[in-house]
């Protein structure tokens, strides 16, 4: 291309070379292009994908746990018992859905300190999330009576109390938790538009 450029000014001068403009070039010859296909491409489900994947995704899984655990694992064996490493190994294993063992690590926490109120808190979540509502009432209602004036546990126990139905209890706890911190109606919008509360 570069070759064929170079000689086009010298042709020129001769009038062996014209500069043709592409429109004007497809009326003499047709541009080029594929012919159609008939590919369609093949819609994939990601339950299928999880299904022919599931021991690669489940390893992959357990090597991050492993790897973001292993620090709480290394303050655990230098201090047996750190709150800090247990709540923090229990959110991890919460979130990967290990919930007994996520429970595991709250009631060792609680063994030692049986008024820790972000133990209680973390039980109640687990509970919730496992869609026992009258158990994780108990442990918000006990998180909350081991610190008062913690407005994150009155909107948990706001949202356990209504999922119980029992919307009045439930809209006096959120507006008590909104009392206390007024950015919790903008946090928690959903259960403030739920439980009519402005």
């Amino acid at each position: 291309m570069e070759k064929g450029r170079r000689r086009i000014p010298r042709l020129d001068g001769k009038r062996k070379a014209d500069i043709v403009g592409v429109h004007k070039a497809w009326e003499q010859f047709k541009p080029v292009t594929l012919p159609p296909a008939d590919f369609k491409p093949v819609k994939v489900k990601s339950e299928d994908i999880e299904a022919k994947y599931k021991d690669e995704l489940e390893t992959l899984a357990g090597q991050r746990l492993t790897h973001l655990s292993a620090e709480y694992r290394e303050k655990l064996v230098k201090k047996p018992g750190d709150p800090d490493a247990l709540t923090q190994l229990g959110i991890l294993y919460g979130e990967y859905g290990l919930y007994a063992e996520a429970l595991d690590q709250f009631e060792k926490i609680l063994a030692n300190d049986a008024g820790n109120a972000a133990a209680r808190n973390n039980i109640g979540n687990i509970r919730f999330v496992q869609g026992k509502y009258d158990e994780a009432l108990q442990a918000y209602t006990a998180s909350l009576q081991a610190d008062p004036g913690d407005p994150g546990i009155m909107v948990n126990l706001a949202r356990s109390l209504q999922k119980l139905k029992k919307t009045d209890e439930a809209k006096k706890r959120f507006q008590d938790a909104a009392a206390i911190d007024p950015r919790v109606v903008r946090q928690y919008s959903d259960i403030a538009t739920s439980l009519g509360v402005k």
